[in-house]
């Protein structure tokens, strides 16, 4: 494969490393882009505002109940306590 140089007073510019620095700065501007966009989506698109009035909780009866417990004790993550 062949590939041209381009001479200047200065320097020379071979072909080659221009193809490969445009790649790789497409796939560094590509990854650098999704991630500002991953951060940057919440602010640009935020979710409405919650503003949803629970009305007659007191008056349904209740179905069922229920309680947490831990199971494991030497598994520190799931860790369950309390009632529904």
């Amino acid at each position: 494969m062949i590939w041209f140089t381009i001479k200047t007073a200065f320097f020379k510019i071979n072909m080659k490393n221009i193809i490969i620095s445009i790649i790789v700065g497409a796939v560094l501007g590509g990854i650098g882009g999704f991630g500002a966009g991953i951060i940057a989506f919440p602010y640009l698109f935020p979710p409405p505002a919650v503003n949803e009035v629970v009305t007659d909780a007191e008056n349904k009866q209740v179905i069922a109940n229920g309680t947490f417990i831990h199971a494991n004790p030497s598994d520190p993550v799931h860790y369950g306590k309390g009632g529904v």
